[in-house]
């Protein structure tokens, strides 16, 4: 199984949850706790950096994210492998993050950061660095279709911008109405209605913060793979530090095998002795990994 299918069904399984409790007080917490807020925010719940993931409320905004997913996730992860392409996912989502809170903090933004969309903006700017260039659409090259894509997920966000804060706004103001219009609620009541309300206004969309994604998604592609050639070369410096190592420590037999010879065992000292015993079931083992001893 790879790991697009494992974020996908994560995913979708989060966004029923949500859609179950639909204008209840619940989902109106959960959302809450779980998006990204400002800076204060994340020290107060610093768990947000990640669950905010997960926070997908709109429907359009589910579809466009799982269908990016789909579309670029599988064809980026062939290429880069599982723990690459998530290191790619979440460092993306990492990345737009915090762009967010740099534009909250500069008074750029306003709202929380919640849902995938950002994350899957990026993969689709992967999949045209990676495999834009193989791929075809029927008659339309991928590199077209990518600006026809960004085109309709600009439309898609503004869409889903305007439609949550009208829900929002709508619902905050029929609790404000029932606090203070309706004569049969009690105190505790009303006071509840307001709390609501101020959960409401705190949970306000910054959906325009995942349109970063499309420029931080190469960024992050670029990351993974500087991380990768750094990999490889500490691999390869790795493996020329044991074979100098291997290479004076055979150096090393040789000089005290000619002692012996010369002089006796007897000769040896104590660390000499220790070093030839341990050199010998070193090499032992080699021998017998490799099929050329027989114990």
């Amino acid at each position: 199984m790879k790991a697009t299918h494992v974020l996908l069904g994560a995913h979708l399984g989060a966004f029923l949850v949500l859609v179950f409790g639909t204008g209840s007080p619940w989902q109106e917490e959960l959302i809450q706790q779980l998006s990204l807020g400002g800076a204060e925010a994340v020290i107060a719940r610093p768990w947000t950096l990640l669950t905010h993931l997960v926070i997908n409320v709109h429907a359009l905004e589910f579809a466009l994210s799982v269908g990016l997913l789909a579309l670029a996730g599988g064809a980026v992860e062939d290429r880069l492998g599982r723990a690459r392409f998530c290191a790619l996912y979440f460092g993306t989502a990492g990345l737009v993050a915090f762009a967010h809170l740099v534009l909250r903090e500069a008074g750029l933004s306003s709202g929380v950061l919640a849902g995938t969309l950002g994350a899957s903006c990026g993969l689709l700017t992967c999949y045209l660095f990676l495999r834009g260039q193989e791929r075809r659409r029927g008659t339309i090259s991928f590199p077209l279709l990518y600006l026809l894509l960004c085109f309709g997920i600009l439309v898609a966000v503004w869409v889903v911008q305007e439609t949550r804060t009208s829900e929002l706004a709508l619902r905050a103001q029929e609790l404000v109405t029932l606090a203070y219009g309706a004569l049969d609620r009690s105190f505790e009541q009303r006071l509840l209605d307001l709390e609501r309300v101020a959960r409401l206004e705190a949970i306000q969309p910054a959906t325009w913060s995942h349109l970063l994604g499309l420029s931080l998604g190469g960024l992050a592609l670029y990351s993974v793979s500087v991380g990768e050639r750094v990999r490889e070369r500490l691999h390869v410096l790795r493996e020329i530090h044991s074979l100098q190592q291997e290479v004076d420590a055979r150096a090393r037999v040789e000089l005290l095998l000619t002692k012996i010879s010369a002089e006796g065992i007897d000769s040896l000292s104590h660390s000499e002795r220790r070093f030839l015993r341990y050199a010998s079931r070193f090499y032992r083992h080699v021998r017998v990994r490799e099929g050329a001893y027989s114990p």
